[in-house]
């Protein structure tokens, strides 16, 4: 696990130092024009044989079995591939492409986007395993999640229409034409309701466009916020919750199981 830490601490610092770097080029300056032009150079420089080191380390670890084993193959594979095009980058094709006309060809450019990738990797570190929990979770609930946000959708553009009907195209009084005025408006006001994004001003704006009369839109703009914020946004967090809560269950057995099974192999061996 202390390898894991370490190896993930420096995958974080060098998506930080991705964001660093891509600022800089996109100020157009190159890395000897800059006072610390050599930090630039130095870093990818090390990030490269850091990477490298690991993949080694992981080859004298598990052999060929990296590549062939079925729970090592895909991240075996998977580090195997992204290492080798950083490597490629940083060693092979910038002292191969040294004029700035040739660092930006499409080509380098995928290249250094598929960097990004590493930041998957993070996944694959069992001291990080919660993270894939949460990752796990997400993807399980987006059916249940989707689902509600199809019910919040058919809320709000049912009340667009509403509020465009009764609203619309009279004289703007307080200003309710600027939320209301069209359907593409007052879809847009009803997902800031939902939101709680300037609520109020919506509500003095309907006050003082409708007069003594405005109290019921006060009563629906209430009733529109319990029902779609309160209600259906807390459902999604209710829906989310208990994936994660099921997807640390089944973690926590496939961990058991997985321990099980490595004792008795080890028992079988000893035997």
């Amino acid at each position: 696990e202390g390898a894991d830490l370490c190896f993930g601490v420096i995958i974080m610092f060098n998506a930080l130092y991705m964001g660093i770097d891509t600022d800089r080029s996109l100020r157009g300056e190159d890395a000897e024009s800059v006072e610390w032009g050599w930090a630039y150079e130095g870093s990818d420089h090390l990030f490269a044989a850091l990477f490298l080191l690991e993949l080694i380390l992981r080859f004298r670890a598990w052999g060929l079995g990296l590549l062939t084993k079925p729970q090592l193959r895909l991240w075996g594979w998977f580090d195997l591939i992204i290492i080798s095009l950083h490597v490629a980058d940083v060693w092979v094709i910038n002292m191969i492409t040294t004029s700035s006309a040739m660092s930006h060809l499409s080509l380098l450019r995928m290249i250094r986007l598929i960097r990004l990738a590493r930041i998957v990797r993070l996944l694959r570190f069992r001291i990080f395993k919660e993270l894939l929990v949460i990752l796990v979770s997400l993807v399980s609930s987006l059916r249940a999640v989707g689902w509600v946000f199809l019910l919040l959708s058919i809320f709000v553009y049912s009340g667009a229409l509403i509020c465009s009907m009764l609203l619309a195209g009279k004289e703007d009084f307080g200003g309710v034409q600027v939320y209301f005025g069209s359907v593409a408006d007052s879809t847009l006001t009803h997902f800031k309701i939902v939101t709680l994004e300037g609520w109020p001003d919506v509500a003095r704006a309907m006050l003082a466009h409708t007069g003594h009369g405005g109290i019921i839109w006060v009563i629906y703009i209430i009733v529109f916020i319990v029902v779609t914020n309160i209600a259906l946004l807390n459902l999604v967090t209710g829906v989310i919750v208990d994936s994660v809560m099921a997807a640390a269950a089944r973690e926590a057995r496939d961990t058991d199981s997985f321990a099980y099974l490595e004792d008795e192999g080890i028992f079988k061996e000893r035997m």
